[in-house]
């Protein structure tokens, strides 16, 4: 037992690193490091991407592959039970290793919790190598911890002592005129049902202009929907006693109206982008909403992009394609699209899911200067509470069998 727990082993990436090219020299055997000897292993490999392709599988030749003893296809779980049930069956694979990609991503605090807890369960079992991202998600169980050197893989053991650098960009100046209204959003006993099933019941909450809010709870909960109502892309406000920028929905607004006051990211956003746009066309997006650049942007626009990445000390990407930068380089820039134009709201979904601590760092000092600069309400959506974000609000999600309901807490 001993023998194993002392195996096991915790890498620190960041946002820059080829994950693919390291996760196959782990599977290879070939990562060249005194600390590091796997010769003569067969590992497997447990990530998003692998549970996504497994549900891709049982859907295309529609026969439950994983969870045979339920006779269920993985699609049909909760989040965090179908991570649980994909780890039983890859420890169930001829292997002597697993890669954990980034296991707690994604997953609200009780699912997080519960992974976790099977991962200390079953920690004996198998040689766990974990990549992780963030060094808080580090499995408690591992002990050996190391930070990897995106050049050329090299391990350089955890330094707890580090801190975080501090970030002294300036925040540049807004270069377009929005609405001046207080109140930007109102939801007032705002309930949303699909096919006969309530999602979200009474819910009433009011974003006014300046405030910084979390608004968190489990997968599952209606968070996307509520963030939906207000882009335009749910249509459930019509009728109800919802209200954008001091009208009521459905009152001959267009949804570009609603788009052009509000600043978006999500993850899945960036699916969306496949033409192969330069990093600074990206951003300069954000200005028009649009899902690449169709029109021609003013020098002002250009010479404001240059500012933002001047300041962030990201000019370098300038000129780069999107589609050739990291996961976590393309969110960072999404981000910076969704916060050029400086709206008079700003949502922000899952915005440091899947960032490295640098870049969790850096969007985070980003959000506390716009906040500072009064100029947007700011709407952060997460899982689980970032203790760094000091936000003066949070609004709250808590599923019932009604639907869920909401509650503001202050902060």
């Amino acid at each position: 037992m001993t023998n194993v727990l002392e195996k096991h082993i915790a890498l620190i990436i960041n946002d820059n690193i080829d994950k693919k090219a390291l996760i196959n020299a782990l599977l290879l055997n070939t990562l060249d490091n005194k600390q590091f000897i796997m010769r003569g292993s067969r590992g497997q490999v447990y990530s998003d991407t692998e549970l996504h392709d497994m549900i891709a599988k049982e859907q295309r030749y529609d026969q439950v592959i994983v969870a045979k003893h339920l006779n269920r296809k993985l699609r049909t779980f909760s989040s965090g039970e179908r991570k649980k049930m994909f780890l039983v069956y890859i420890l169930e694979q001829d292997s002597d290793f697993i890669i954990l990609d980034n296991p707690l991503d994604y997953l609200d605090h009780e699912s997080r919790q519960d992974l976790i807890d099977y991962f200390n369960q079953i920690n004996t079992s198998k040689i766990f190598i974990q990549l992780a991202n963030r060094s808080s998600d580090i499995l408690p169980f591992i002990k050996q911890k190391y930070v990897v050197d995106e050049a050329n893989f090299q391990l350089t053991a955890l330094d707890h002592s580090h801190k975080n650098a501090v970030n002294t960009f300036s925040v540049p100046p807004t270069i377009k005129q929005f609405i001046k209204i207080s109140t930007l959003v109102v939801y007032r006993n705002v309930s949303v049902s699909y096919n006969g099933q309530q999602i979200l019941r009474n819910i009433n909450w009011t974003i006014k202009h300046g405030e910084l809010w979390q608004l968190v709870g489990p997968n599952g909960s209606g968070k996307s929907t509520l963030l939906d109502m207000i882009t335009g892309e749910n249509t459930k406000g019509y009728g109800q006693n919802f209200f954008l920028f001091g009208n009521k929905k459905g009152t001959g607004e267009s949804i570009w109206d609603i788009k052009q006051n509000i600043g978006y990211f999500s993850p899945v956003i960036t699916e969306l982008f496949e033409r192969k746009n330069s990093v600074k066309e990206i951003i300069l997006s954000g200005f028009y909403d649009s899902i690449g650049l169709y029109q021609k942007p003013t020098d002002l626009e250009r010479r404001t992009v240059d500012t933002w990445l001047d300041e962030m000390e990201l000019s370098e990407l300038c000129e780069q394609t999107f589609l050739n930068l990291s996961t976590g380089l393309q969110r960072v820039v999404l981000i910076l699209r969704a916060v050029v134009k400086q709206p008079p709201l700003l949502l922000l979904d899952e915005p440091i899911e899947g960032l490295d601590d640098t870049n969790v760092n850096l969007i985070i000092d980003l959000i506390h200067k716009l906040r500072r600069a009064k100029q947007m309400a700011i709407v952060f959506v997460s899982h689980r509470i970032e203790p760094k974000l000091k936000s003066e609000y949070i609004y709250k999600l808590t599923p019932t069998k009604q639907g869920s309901i909401g509650e503001i807490i202050f902060n």
